[in-house]
């Protein structure tokens, strides 16, 4: 259930913890607040970490936010947030990743999680991300940067063109800081007894396409994020612009795989080189990162499983991988 309230009232502190409770005692699923102050929104969250405001807004750290030009949408993740986390923790457990490897001498990596205490600052608001990495510069990894260069965001089909919209906001309103944002897609056929059927997983990587002055543009006006007209890349997907300081962003749908049901020709993983992650690229070819169509598939039963009467995965069956899910 989702929970709206109008641009008319007068947020302040008091006001907008107030307004929360219903979803921190799991009164609703969501809430979408406009007309609510940046600055009223960083004071919550600086008050959910005192003794004090940790005891009113018990839970308010794991909660998923999305902020822009002031309206505010607060919601609890779902269990299909969860599916890049355990998909990174099954790579670092295969040795397909090592965030804690040294490479050239100097960079690691840290792996981030849900927390809304280190949402992405983006241009235009705060965002969110389900799961995001993080490079560590210097000797030992000791400094990590404050913006993370790889994000994921997990949707619908039927939120396809939202969950574009949202990886396409990563790159373009971090001002290409973000170097790659990644959307997994899941559709599902579901029974009239609430049963579940996996139709189609689909893996998506969105870059910075270009960067460019604006002519005419002084960089006063305020941050600007929208689609491009009648443009489609390859893919068929829409290309997103930002505009920032006279500079001008696009973001485009660099890579789409298609992880499920998937053919046996063809691409049968994901790779992830070290310059992907890295804040200043340096030319590096070497892979950091593999993730294969199956460990995907497997995470994503796994995480649709619902008890006894859920789908239980097993590798070695003629039928694998059809994905009867259960009981939603």
């Amino acid at each position: 259930m989702s929970m709206f309230h109008n641009q008319f009232v007068h947020w302040d502190l008091p006001t907008l913890v107030a307004a929360l409770q219903p979803i921190i005692n799991h009164e609703c699923e969501e809430l979408r607040f406009d007309g609510v102050p940046e600055h009223v929104l960083q004071s919550v969250v600086n008050f959910s970490s005192t003794p004090g405001g940790h005891a009113i807004l018990d839970g308010f750290e794991a909660l998923r936010i999305d902020f822009n030009r002031e309206r505010l949408i607060v919601h609890w993740p779902t269990r299909w947030d969860a599916i890049p986390k355990t998909i990174f923790a099954r790579l670092i457990h295969q040795g397909l990743f090592q965030p804690n490897r040294m490479h050239n001498g100097h960079t690691l990596f840290d792996v981030g999680d849900i927390d809304i205490a280190q949402t992405v600052r983006l241009l235009d608001g705060i965002k969110c991300p389900v799961f995001r990495i993080h490079p560590r510069q210097g000797l030992g990894g000791s400094n990590i940067t404050n913006d993370p260069t790889f994000v994921i965001e997990v949707g619908f089909s039927s939120q396809r063109q939202q969950l574009h919209r949202n990886a396409a906001r990563y790159i373009c309103m971090s001002g290409g800081e973000i170097n790659i944002a990644s959307s997994l897609e899941l559709d599902f056929f579901e029974f009239p007894d609430g049963s579940l059927v996996l139709m189609k997983a689909v893996w998506s990587n969105w870059r910075l396409q270009s960067e460019e002055l604006v002519p005419g543009m002084d960089g006063r006006q305020p941050p600007v994020f929208r689609s491009i007209p009648y443009s489609a890349n390859a893919n068929g997907s829409s290309q997103y612009e930002g505009i920032i300081d006279a500079t001008r962003y696009v973001a485009y749908e660099d890579e789409r795989y298609q992880i499920f049901p998937h053919e046996s020709e063809g691409p049968q993983e994901i790779t992830f080189l070290y310059d992907d992650f890295l804040e200043f690229p340096e030319n590096d070819n070497a892979v950091a990162a593999r993730i294969p169509f199956r460990l995907i598939e497997e995470v994503i039963f796994q995480h649709s499983a619902r008890g006894p009467q859920g789908w239980i995965y097993d590798p070695e069956s003629e039928d694998y991988p059809v994905g009867y899910l259960g009981t939603d």
